[in-house]
């Protein structure tokens, strides 16, 4: 055994020093290369996989401008002195895709074409634009159920309708969709029959089916998707049956349309892979796979698309199998930028337009920085612009908006770091929820600080910062909340919640807390909070102060900083650890120190349009 285990490190050991003294490779690919050649320069190989496949630890990768529709895996790993490194050429724009173009297109009937299509079509794009999954009622967005159909829906995975009546298993082998009861999220059905206005579903449409119907069943909204009886709208399409049907506007001729389909879900897998990185190249229509790697980066491009249209059984809660055994990431659905493993890093990304997530981040230490998330969640599930579950998790200095649910989902994340980011337009489609939002999690003394957060858009519960029930040791501190109905709430059993110079306004109530019978908020500490109205959720009150928001600088330009006179100036005490430095006689309550410079939440990363030319 021992001799095993020398031999092994001696093979270890002789491949660190063959990596560290080979020298490094520069390779190059074009679109109009050939994977025949030596991937030098002026002879540059056609795809980056013929690249990958080559490519050992120091050797970079330059990709000339292009669009690349590609199934990238990667099978081996650089070092920290040596990464295995792709990049776009400069200047120029390198795209990586999952589409597929589609052609040989025949008329069905009116202005429906079809043509034969083997793979499996996840999403379709006209010029590069997405194109709606047929549905019934047509929606155009999908971020929210106001377009849907009024329904009921019970306990049997049976849904009423209200409106057309339809002819006997008209809707057979479609979806179909609601958010009924209390509409905290959507769920999915697979329709087994039908007749008239009601949909039957085999599959459950809800986990939550033996539960009271009244909370995720009953009154709401339902729509039909994924069914040839739907296609009635201009650029809708429907795969079935190795068939992809397209409706076509009737000013426009398909045979000049760039019809593309999606048929895989990444353009890159990395997984189990070390010392990557992956520097200014544009994911369209694909999204990346960072399962279990180590130390690799993503920078410098773009991901749009990156979770199509899933199959959803669990939509609340995939985080934990039926409340009892948390899961690892790689057991959710609508994934998207998936990253778990330890010390990976994205930055500078833009990432957007998702059925899933932005970023489904787990693992232990790794971090998404500087990143403009925005247009996720299209399911109405528990997704987000990021989901975070694992261990000592960095979410920084990111602008996170635009959300059918939550902006921010960090269940059993323990040690996580939410800093420094700007988290707004939550709550689009569902209800009851935060802009961040955590369940049953121990914190271990997990931050949630130097945020701006506001404007939660749901009806009934909307919370700025919500730490649901039986969560435990959070510290939250220097964040401004407003626009909320609840600034930030500690649901019972509430423990050992720090909550320190917060800034809260336009809030309905700054704190609240809600509970079953016999729950309590135990061991919560409330010091040094600047808000119009008293917090009085908590145990133990330290130097709040309430005032009107006349007392800050100029909100409408995010000038959070406090007038000179202000009621809050040196009215705090001093919390080690976090009034640190400052200013005066004493701690200021609130978000902002008087007299020092104002710190920024939030990413330099400009929205994204279409990388492609718009031709329609």
């Amino acid at each position: 055994m021992k001799l095993l285990t020398l031999l092994l490190l001696s093979l270890i050991i002789s491949a660190n020093v063959y990596a560290q003294n080979r020298s490094k490779k520069v390779y190059y690919v074009s679109s109009q290369g050939n994977d025949k050649n030596t991937g030098r320069i002026k002879t540059p190989f056609k795809t980056i996989q013929k690249a990958a496949d080559i490519m050992r630890a120091g050797d970079i990768c330059y990709i000339r401008q292009g669009v690349y529709s590609e199934n990238i895996s990667l099978s081996f790993n650089g070092t920290t002195q040596a990464p295995i490194s792709f990049y776009n050429y400069p200047k120029d724009t390198v795209v990586l895709t999952a589409n597929k173009p589609v052609t040989h297109w025949q008329h069905y009937k009116g202005n429906i074409y079809k043509t034969y299509f083997p793979d499996s079509a996840l999403q379709v794009f006209c010029n590069h634009q997405e194109s709606p999954i047929a549905s019934y009622p047509n929606i155009t967005n999908k971020l929210n159920a106001d377009e849907w159909a009024d329904a009921n829906a019970d306990r049997g995975g049976n849904v009423v309708l209200k409106g057309k009546k339809f002819p006997k298993n008209y809707w057979t082998g479609a979806y179909c969709r609601i958010l009924t009861g209390n509409k905290w999220i959507a769920h999915i059905g697979k329709i087994e029959s039908s007749n008239d206005s009601m949909v039957h579903c085999t599959n459950s449409l809800a986990p939550f089916s033996n539960m009271e119907a009244d909370v995720f069943l009953g009154k709401g909204k339902a729509c039909i998707v994924g069914h040839l009886n739907a296609l009635d709208n201009d650029h809708e399409w429907v795969w079935q049956h190795d068939t992809l049907y397209y409706y076509v506007p009737a000013s426009l001729d398909i045979n000049v349309l760039a019809i593309e389909a999606r048929t895989h879900v990444y353009a890159l897998d990395a997984t189990s892979r070390k010392h990557i990185i992956i520097s200014g190249i544009h994911f369209f229509a694909a999204s990346i796979n960072l399962k279990d790697a180590e130390d690799c980066i993503i920078e410098n491009g773009s991901v749009q698309y990156p979770a199509p249209f899933y199959w959803y059984g669990s939509g609340f809660g995939r985080q934990y199998n039926y409340k009892t055994v948390p899961l690892a990431t790689d057991k959710w659905r609508g994934k998207g930028v998936y990253i778990s493993g330890r010390n990976n890093l994205i930055q500078n990304e833009y990432i957007a337009h998702s059925w899933g997530d932005g970023v489904s981040l787990g693992g232990e230490n790794n971090t998404v920085r500087n990143c403009f998330i925005e247009d996720c969640d299209w399911s109405m599930t528990d997704c987000a612009t990021i989901s975070a579950t694992g261990y000592m998790l960095h979410i920084q200095n990111n602008t996170c908006r635009k959300a059918a649910r939550s902006i921010i989902v960090h269940r059993f994340a323990n040690k996580i770091e939410i800093l420094y980011n700007h988290l707004y337009d939550a709550g689009l489609g569902t209800d009851d929820l935060g802009l961040t939002y955590s369940y049953q999690s121990n914190g271990e003394g997990a931050q949630i600080a130097y945020n701006w957060i506001h404007d939660n858009h749901a009806s009934g519960t909307n919370t700025g910062i919500y730490l649901d029930n039986q969560d435990t040791a959070f510290v939250v501190h220097h964040n401004v909340v407003w626009n909320c109905k609840f600034g930030i709430q500690t649901n019972k059993d509430a423990v050992n919640h720090q909550i320190y110079n917060n800034t809260i306004f336009n809030c309905e109530n700054p704190s609240w807390a809600w509970g079953p019978d016999g729950t309590k908020v135990i061991g919560q500490k409330v010091y040094n909070n600047l808000s119009e109205n008293p917090i009085v959720i908590g145990n133990d009150f330290k130097n709040n102060i309430t005032d009107k928001k006349e007392s800050l600088e100029d909100i409408n330009n995010f000038d959070f900083r406090l007038k000179k006179g202000a009621k809050a100036i040196d009215a705090g005490i001093e919390i080690k650890g976090i009034t640190d430095n400052y200013i005066g006689n004493a701690p200021d309550a609130g978000a902002y120190e008087y007299s020092t410079p104002k710190w920024i939440a939030g990413s330099n990363i400009n929205v994204i349009g279409t990388i492609f030319p718009k031709e329609r």
